[in-house]
């Protein structure tokens, strides 16, 4: 008996198109095959912080250093400790924050570093003080480790057509003033 680990819509749009055979790998580790599933899962955009931070504990569980969480994730050091220390919120506190669908990292900030009670967050989210927590998003990031340079793109699917040739104009021109000859 076989388990489908990752690929599961690939192995299903491919029986609907009526391919019977198909290219895969067979892991007979079942621990290989878990944590390739954890990684497979922690990709998926859709992920609530919660649900981000419950896998990377997992890995963590396994063996993982938050290093390598980074290195194979392509996801900033600070950015997976942020999330990691998520998973120390009370259960009272996931629940509302999975029940209001809270995903901002300045919440979700304050909230696991003590600066905010679950009450004070509660009123922010429910009120007009939504204000308090409006900023600018990343379209993308470009960090470097370990001398090699990781591009995490966040919302460059979100900008216009437009909005891209712009920022790639900026972008070219930024590199050219940087270069050295």
């Amino acid at each position: 008996l076989y388990e489908v680990v990752s690929g599961e819509r690939r192995l299903r749009a491919a029986k609907i198109a009526g391919i019977a055979r198909i290219p895969c790998m067979i892991l007979k580790d079942k621990e290989q095959a878990e944590e390739l599933s954890i990684i497979e899962n922690v990709q998926r955009k859709d992920l609530h912080p919660l649900e981000l931070s419950s896998a990377l504990n997992k890995l963590l569980e396994k063996g993982y250093k938050q290093k390598q969480i980074c290195e194979k994730l392509s996801l900033g050091k600070s950015y997976v400790s942020e999330i990691i220390k998520l998973n120390d919120l009370g259960e009272k506190t996931k629940t509302f924050v999975m029940e209001k669908n809270i995903t901002s990292r300045d919440i979700l900030r304050d909230l696991s570093s003590g600066k905010k009670t679950l009450s004070e967050v509660a009123k922010i989210v429910s009120s007009t003080h939504k204000q308090e927590y409006r900023r600018s998003k990343s379209v993308f990031r470009i960090g470097i480790l370990d001398g090699e340079y990781i591009v995490q793109k966040n919302f460059l699917d979100k900008l216009t057509k437009e909005q891209k040739k712009s920022l790639k104009k900026e972008l070219d021109l930024i590199i050219s003033e940087h270069l050295s000859y």
